[in-house]
Formats: C-alpha cells, structure tokens, sequence
C-alpha cells in the first residue's frame, strides 16, 4: 500500500513536472517574431546594400557577392568595369525576390539567384529588379520587362521604362519623347502622347498620374481613369486619398478621389501641406505659416516663418523669426506653446519625446525640456527598428554609433558610417572592415 502510494506520488511530480515544462516550451516557441542579432565581420574594401541577408562586396578589382555568414556565393573574379565607380557599381548590385544582377567584362547586365547561379546571361546595357517576375532591362534597340527566366513580357521596344523603388506594376514608359503609362504585360493605361507623364505616390493610398500636354495637366488614377479635375496647371501632392492642385486662376484646391468632392481655398494661401489630425499647413506670399481646417477655417493664424510641420501626437513644429534669428518650437492644436521656442530645429518623436538640435548639438528631451539623452552632432531614426543613428564629429569627420530606444549607446560612436536595412546594419569600421548584424527571427 505504500509503495502505490509513492508511485502515485512520483507520478503526480512527473505530470507536474510535464505540464510546468510544456507550459514553459509554449512561452519561449509562442513567439515566433522575436528578433535576435547575428554578428559578422567582413574585411573588404567595399560593400553593397544589404538586402535578403546577401551583400556585393569588393576587393578594390573585383567585386562578388557573400551571404551573411560571409561564405562567398558569386566569387570575386569578376573585374569592375572602369566605366563604373566602384561604390556605386555596388549600389547597383543587391537581391530582390531572390535575383540579383551581375555584370560582365563587357559591361553587361545579367542575373543570378541566392546560390550565385546565372539564371540570365549578361546581355543588357542596364537591369532593374522590380520582382523575379519583373525586370526592367535595356538594349541598344530600346527596354523592355523579362522575368527571371529571361523570357520577355512583351515584343515593343520603349527608349525608357521609369520604376522607382517599391513599384509592382505599373511604369511611366517613353517613346519618341512621347510619354505614357504601361502595366507589366505591356498594355497601355495612358497612350504615349504626352509632352511628360509623372507618378505622384502616396504610401498610404497608393498613387496617380499627372499627365503634361503644352501648360494644363491631366490627372488619372492607378488604373488610368480620368480624374474629374479641370484647369490644372500644377499638382503639389496626394495624400490619404486626396489630391492638392493649383487651377489657372491661381486658386488652390483639394480634390478628394473618394467622395469626388473638389474643395476650393482661399486665393492667398501660397501653398497648402496635406492634412494631419485634421489640420494643415498653409503659408502665404510673405511666408508667414499658420493652420487650417478642412473646411478652410483658420484655426491658428499666419504668425510662424516659413514651414510648419504636420501634427502628430496633436503636436506640431514651427518656427519664429525675430531680429533675424530663426528658432523652432512646438505647439499643439490650441496654439499652446509646448516646447519654447530655443532651438534650430526640432523632430517629434511622440507626444513627450523629441529630438532637439542647439548649436550643432541634438539630444532628446520630454515634454517639460527635460534633458534625456547625451548630446550628439545628429540624431536620426532608424526607421527599421526602435534604434537611432548618432553621429559626432571626430576632427571634423562624421563618426557613426546606435542608440537604443532607452538612449543607451549599443554601438560606439566610432564607425565611418552605418547603413540599416530591414534586414539589419552594415557597420563599417575602417577602410577594409565592416561589421554585417543581420536581424533574424527565431522560429
């Protein structure tokens, strides 16, 4: 009888044990997105953006591209071409969607993949990787789309095909400097009859077209639908859906593309920012600043100099011109003074942190002034982490470190220069050194 009852009891431990465990394996293997930091260093001459956890680098004659454990996938035998710079051949040479381009003796383009296969063969005068699916390429016959394979979108040649970064399908194409809007297989959203067709983007809302004929523009949507906008000599912006054009009897207005509804402001407001939390920057001929509302109420009057940012946190920067001298300073929305006006510039962080800069000196402080971190030449957010950049100046040369979120140096002020990405930092510690962190998540 008491043995069963101590083989009960180790039994009842044993469970205990289990479920505690099994509790304890579901809190640390539950969160798949935590982040951990692995080190590298790399001892090149120079290095490309860091991108997919693959980098181009250098030597001085050759160039190559590694991966982040710094094993070598496409050898360094390949010569820089001396029509090119060597940084900014490197700039060029980066993995998106798994393809990256390389460049031949001939000054050719081609691609290869994350095992530094060639997938194309360098045939092209110049490669713009949008996706493995869409690739922007020239020849001396004009550009046009291939995929990864090589094999093209479509049969017309294009004297220029215009991406930007981030662009999936729709492109600005030239022809007989005529300019149009193509989609990915070539079909035509805009003919290319017009004197200049530019793409204005907004990243909340996706983007339009202003399409340029002698003096008047024409507006379109993605798709490249006629906007119902009239006498349009020039468009400043579009944001949050909403679209800030100049008419030809000198107005400023806002057409908002989702209710159709075009909003016509007071002719002497020079320029007028997008609206933030409900209010707007307006400046007049003589650069006073001041807010307005949707309607076009004056909610704080034109007494600020030249610029004044977009509320955030119900905050927003302006500045002041007095005898000459120009100081910057926050305000909320009742025109209540928060932070005094004593600083060259100022950047809001939240609504009790900003980043000041006095006398070629930026720190953060709170709300109440109070000072919260050590002084530097620059601070800037990373805006790939909760980090900052910081950099001093080392006789007269910019030295690179990292903040964390806590004001807490994580990595010394003693780099040439510190590039982030999303997939983490390049550090570069001397002329032949750098230092790769690549952000991982843990599974």
């Amino acid at each position: 009888m008491k043995k069963n009852k101590k083989i009960s009891l180790i039994v009842i431990v044993i469970a205990i044990m289990l479920i505690i465990g099994g509790i304890i394996l579901i809190f640390i293997g539950g969160n798949s997105t935590q982040k951990k930091n692995i080190k590298k260093d790399f001892n090149y001459a120079n290095v490309g953006p860091y991108r997919e956890g693959y980098l181009s680098v250098s030597n001085g004659k050759k160039y190559g591209y590694v991966n982040s454990s710094g094993d070598v996938i496409f050898p360094l035998d390949n010569d820089i071409p001396t029509i090119f710079e060597e940084k900014s051949l490197l700039q060029q040479l980066y993995f998106t969607d798994g393809v990256a381009p390389y460049i031949n003796d001939s000054n050719l383009f081609g691609l290869i993949d994350t095992n530094g296969k060639i997938i194309v063969e360098a045939s092209y005068v110049s490669i713009k990787v949008i996706s493995k699916d869409c690739i922007i390429v020239k020849v001396q016959d004009g550009s046009y789309i291939i995929n990864s394979k090589g094999e093209r979108a479509f049969d017309e040649y294009y004297d220029e095909i215009i991406s930007s970064d981030g662009e999936q399908s729709n492109f600005v194409a030239v022809k007989d400097d005529k300019y149009g809007v193509i989609d990915t297989s070539g079909k035509k959203l805009l003919d290319l009859k017009y004197d200049l067709v530019e793409k204005i983007s907004d990243e909340n809302t996706g983007y339009i077209y202003t399409a340029k004929n002698k003096d008047e523009y024409e507006v379109y949507d993605s798709e490249g639908k006629a906007l119902d906008i009239n006498n349009c000599i020039y468009v400043s912006w579009y944001h949050d859906g909403k679209i800030n054009y100049q008419s030809r009897d000198g107005k400023n207005h806002i057409y908002d593309t989702s209710n159709k509804k075009d909003q016509v402001y007071d002719s002497k407001y020079q320029t007028i920012q997008p609206f933030s939390e409900g209010l707007a920057s307006v400046t007049d001929k003589e650069m006073n600043v001041g807010y307005i509302d949707e309607t076009g109420r004056e909610v704080i009057a034109l007494k600020y100099f030249y610029e004044g940012s977009t509320f955030k946190d119900g905050l927003a920067v302006v500045k002041k011109k007095e005898d000459d001298k120009i100081t910057a300073g926050v305000i909320d929305k009742s025109d209540k003074t928060i932070i005094d006006f004593e600083y060259d510039n100022i950047h809001i962080l939240s609504k009790n942190r900003f980043v000041v800069t006095k006398n070629d000196e930026s720190y953060i402080v709170d709300e109440n002034n109070k000072v919260l971190s050590d002084k530097y030449y620059n601070i800037y957010e990373d805006p790939y982490s909760d980090n900052f950049i910081v950099t001093v100046k080392d006789d007269k040369e910019l030295k690179y470190g990292v903040m964390n979120s806590k004001y807490k140096i994580i990595y010394d002020t003693k780099y040439l220069n510190i590039v982030s990405s999303e997939d983490g930092l390049v550090l570069q510690e001397s002329d032949n050194k750098y230092i790769v962190e690549q952000t991982k998540k843990t599974d």
